[in-house]
């Protein structure tokens, strides 16, 4: 069940903690929430106007330097403390994909280096990991999560934490998963 990180989860029953982590949410509140306190991590064209997803009228926020990425990830990484402190068993940092809507600021890179910051902090805090879009990010995600120590199949779910990564197209869906270990930290 994929629920928003303002909700609670529902028990008995596999919960995932929806977080837009690369837009604003659509709304005047949570668009001035971040202006006022995080004006300078809204990513702006070269005139200083808001780069919005026309799609859902979010504004982008900008993952273009590791700075941006770290002061991004200290708030998020908050909402996902707070998704773990609620009981839910995943998150989901939505909208890897806003690099393709970013009129050529962000890159994919930019992309797969945020959510590997906020993958790395839900694994510590014992959160699986879901990606629902960007397929074409798969093959890279897969790379980077080699380098990390492989589960070996003797450890149980309580060791582990997973990322999940399902993609969905007009034309085809696709799911991955990937483990890395998360020591003690990890509660199921």
């Amino acid at each position: 069940m994929s629920r928003d990180r303002s909700a609670d989860p529902i028990h008995g029953l596999y919960n995932i903690c929806y977080i837009n982590a690369f837009q604003a949410q659509p709304g005047t509140e949570a668009s001035r929430w971040w202006h006022d306190n995080h004006p300078d991590l809204l990513l702006r064209n070269g005139l200083g106007g808001l780069i919005v997803d026309e799609d859902w009228n979010e504004p982008l926020l900008d993952i273009s330097t590791e700075v941006k990425r770290a002061q991004l990830a200290a708030v998020v990484n908050e909402w996902i403390d707070d998704c773990h402190a609620k009981g839910y068993q995943a998150v989901e940092p939505d909208n890897l994909d806003s690099y393709q809507r970013s009129l050529g600021s962000l890159t994919a890179s930019d992309s797969i280096a945020f959510a590997s910051m906020l993958s790395e902090h839900a694994h510590a805090v014992g959160l699986a990991v879901a990606q629902k879009n960007t397929a074409e990010l798969l093959a890279q995600r897969d790379r980077s999560a080699s380098s990390a120590p492989a589960m070996e199949p003797t450890h149980s779910a309580t060791e582990a934490s997973s990322t999940v990564a399902v993609s969905f197209s007009r034309s085809q869906a696709s799911l991955s998963f990937s483990r890395v270990r998360c020591g003690a930290v990890c509660r199921r």
